[in-house]
């Protein structure tokens, strides 16, 4: 999960875009040799052909989207950000920064060379700290997918509430979650 972590500071990007760093991370694994596999990918083991590492590029790299004639007023490119490649359609999932919204598009240029330019200027120039539930909810992935030791938990304010109740001998119940239907 630290390529996740590492991917959100390096793109400046806000906390809530770490499912989208976490996706293209393990998109990106599974397209990397690796030794213990005596270096086919997990790509290869998995559907039996090569494959193509011209779709791996920067994670949110400045990239320009193809915008067709019957859409466009002036420009013949606009500038997105690189989220990931398409799982429904064959396509590259992009950032309309100006606009805050994915968009899929099949032709489009890579910059990889200004990674955070573009969304500096949307976001700013510090990302957002992660939040302690946001931490635990990252490193329970990971425990998942690689049948890892459990790690301890980030104390949340929860978790001290809980331990000072115990330690006095009050015993806290959970209330269940109340789900409007």
């Amino acid at each position: 999960m630290g390529e996740v972590r590492c991917a959100l500071r390096d793109a400046n990007l806000p906390a809530k875009w770490w499912p989208e760093a976490l996706k293209y991370m393990t998109y990106a694994q599974n397209y990397t040799p690796m030794s213990r596999l005596k270096n086919p990918t997990p790509y290869e083991l998995v559907k039996g052909v090569s494959s193509d590492v011209k779709t791996l590029q920067v994670w949110s790299c400045v990239c320009f989207a193809y915008v067709p004639e019957v859409a466009r007023k002036d420009k013949k490119m606009s500038a997105r950000a690189f989220l990931g490649i398409s799982e429904d359609t064959k396509g590259y999932r992009l950032l309309d920064v100006y606009n805050n919204k994915h968009v899929v598009v099949r032709s489009v240029t890579f910059d990889s060379e200004n990674c955070t330019s573009i969304i500096s200027r949307l976001f700013g120039t510090e990302p957002e700290q992660l939040t302690a539930d946001e931490l635990n909810e990252i490193h329970s992935l990971g425990r998942v997918r690689r049948n890892e030791p459990s790690i301890p938990k980030v104390r949340t304010d929860e978790n001290k509430a809980q331990e000072l109740s115990e330690s006095v001998g009050v015993k806290r119940t959970k209330r269940p979650l109340s789900v409007a239907v």
